[in-house]
């Protein structure tokens, strides 16, 4: 997914549903809070790290 699509769906959830914290689906270890957001080390995509669980 793309950046600037990624931002265009959080705007929107955030104008129907207000700020809200935003978690990571894992699968069958259930959510973790995202820890960080930043470009990866070889500057070909934004990574979104994971936090710690909910």
């Amino acid at each position: 997914m793309r950046a600037s699509i990624l931002i265009s769906r959080l705007q929107y959830l955030i104008k129907i549903h207000g700020d809200q914290e935003t978690l990571l689906d894992v699968g069958p270890d259930g959510v973790l809070t995202i820890g960080e957001v930043d470009v990866d080390a070889e500057d070909t995509g934004i990574i979104i790290w994971a936090g710690g669980a909910e």
